[in-house]
């Protein structure tokens, strides 16, 4: 039996983050009205506006998770349950950002 090539796991899932990374990226930088939404400071967030696609794709690169899904955080997880399901937000990128991270 053949062992498993946990190098190309840990390949693929190195890509599929950094996938992530980028795609949160964006999502920050295209709030250009609500800087703080995120957390961000306006300086940071004017420091990532100015990034140039390249160095955008080098800090999506990082071995390690940009985002946080809050799981120990019971007020925004009881913020979004108590959002009425009748009246859905509207359309945006965060979204399917959030689905593609749940589904990391």
């Amino acid at each position: 039996m053949t062992p498993p090539d946990h190098d190309h796991l840990s390949r693929h899932l190195l890509r599929e983050l950094s996938s992530l990374n980028y795609r949160f990226i964006q999502l920050l930088t295209e709030t250009e009205d609500d800087p703080g939404r995120f957390g961000l400071s306006e300086k940071l967030h004017a420091r990532l506006c100015r990034l140039q696609e390249e160095d955008r794709r080098r800090l999506a690169s990082c071995p390690y998770s940009l985002f946080e899904l809050k799981l120990s955080d019971p007020a925004m997880w009881q913020q979004w349950l108590s959002v009425d399901v009748k009246t859905p937000p509207p359309p945006s990128t965060m979204h399917p950002f959030t689905l593609a991270v749940l589904m990391y």
